[in-house]
């Protein structure tokens, strides 16, 4: 994963606040190393957010860019499904990613599937406003 996916998340909370809900969203960086994991988290609601812990539950989770073999990336998107959580998974690759009713495949590279995902979001936005 690349700080791209800091981006994404800090560009869709401004597009979810600009919309008028409550949003948290928050890096977690693991090894201080090139090449580490990075992951980001994005809450949005109604109602004013009081968590301070990065996500443990979700109703949506976006997995990018793991090849889902090295644990614990691996489990991270079949845990969301047995949570009951929807699936968006941005990879090249999908052989070997959880497959099911509740998984959105997006094949190819996330530098092109996320800038679409967030022009997408700010499309919605823009015509929740008129």
């Amino acid at each position: 994963m690349s700080a791209g996916v800091v981006l994404a998340s800090q560009l869709l909370a401004d597009t979810f606040a600009r919309a008028g809900y409550w949003v948290q969203s928050f890096p977690e960086f693991k090894a201080e190393r090139r090449g580490a994991p990075i992951s980001a988290f994005l809450r949005w609601d109604t109602a004013p957010i009081h968590r301070r812990y990065k996500v443990r539950e979700c109703d949506v989770l976006v997995s990018i860019g793991t090849s889902n073999v090295v644990w614990p990336a691996t489990e991270i998107p079949r845990y969301a499904l047995r949570a009951g959580a929807h699936v968006i998974i941005v990879n090249k690759d999908m052989a070997g990613q959880p497959l099911g009713k509740r998984v959105l495949p997006l094949p190819g590279p996330s530098g092109e599937i996320l800038p679409a995902l967030v022009r997408l979001a700010f499309a919605a936005e823009s015509r929740h406003r008129r």
